[in-house]
């Protein structure tokens, strides 16, 4: 389902970035600012007016959307502003242990890291 399909899909058959622009709705709904967001897709993030950074080791306080195919140790690409970098299998390991506030479409989980 939604909530427990990467626990047995990666790639595509989860998540494509189609819920980007769902994401976009979310962090100007709830007024987040910027946000860490690791997402599986090609589609730049500013398009939907995120203003967004790539996280990289331990996160700091502050809200994440990372890609459930991340969470799994898929290994793959991020774009980051205009960059293409890469994202090997354990870029983003930390965010395992958390426990997400919430999952838009079944493919980005959000996570709040307090101080």
């Amino acid at each position: 389902g939604r909530t427990g399909g990467h626990r047995h899909l990666a790639d595509s058959n989860v998540d494509w970035g189609q819920e980007l622009k769902h994401l976009a709705d979310y962090v100007e709904e709830r007024d987040l600012g910027r946000i860490g967001l690791a997402y599986f897709g090609h589609v730049a993030p500013e398009v939907y007016g995120l203003d967004y950074f790539v996280p990289a080791g331990a996160p700091a306080p502050g809200w994440y959307a990372i890609s459930v195919n991340f969470l799994v140790g898929y290994s793959y690409v991020v774009l980051d502003n205009g960059t293409v970098v890469p994202a090997p299998a354990e870029r983003f390991a930390a965010f395992r242990d958390l426990e997400p506030v919430d999952t838009i479409g079944g493919a980005l989980n959000v996570y709040r890291v307090d101080p």
